[in-house]
């Protein structure tokens, strides 16, 4: 083996322990958070439980006969992006770099998608993350950091390389 495929061997190593580096970080800084988070949600666990005693006795007061197996458990309407709003920005851009060739922003969502780890969405939710992206790109746009092809209907966009 000659040395430029021994450094190339190595580098490319070094460079998939430097991305499972920065991937196992994000998911400690994601675990964390959540660890903060505990002392809060459990507060509020303890808070309805709580009310929902209290809203138990008022109706028995009203109707003797009622019994809280009567009533079916509703989860609250609660709208959860795929992707955290934030990172959208930050993600489509390394989505953009990774691809280094123009994309629409519906490949960048896709890729978007891929590289979150989100399976399927509904269509109406992928459009919605769809006019995020492009929102952002549009932004980027008037700092000079991505640029267009200047196409009416998909357009394709590509990051601005600096040198």
């Amino acid at each position: 083996m000659g040395q430029t495929n021994l450094k190339y061997a190595l580098e490319r190593k070094y460079a998939l322990l430097a991305g499972e580096l920065k991937d196992k970080q994000g998911e400690v800084a994601r675990i964390q958070t959540l660890f903060e988070q505990l002392p809060t949600l459990s507060g509020r666990a303890q808070r309805i439980e709580r009310l929902l005693e209290c809203a138990e006795e008022l109706l028995k007061e009203i109707d003797p006969a009622w019994a809280p197996s009567r009533v079916k458990a509703v989860k609250p309407n609660v709208h959860k992006a795929p992707v955290a709003i934030g990172r959208i920005s930050k993600t489509a851009l390394d989505v953009m770099r990774e691809a280094g060739t123009p994309m629409t922003t519906s490949e960048i969502t896709d890729r978007l998608l891929a590289k979150e780890g989100v399976g399927e969405v509904d269509a109406q939710t992928r459009q919605r993350l769809r006019n995020s992206v492009d929102a952002t790109l549009r932004q980027k746009a008037e700092k000079n950091i991505v640029e267009n092809d200047g196409a009416k209907f998909a357009r394709k966009w590509s990051v601005v390389l600096r040198h």
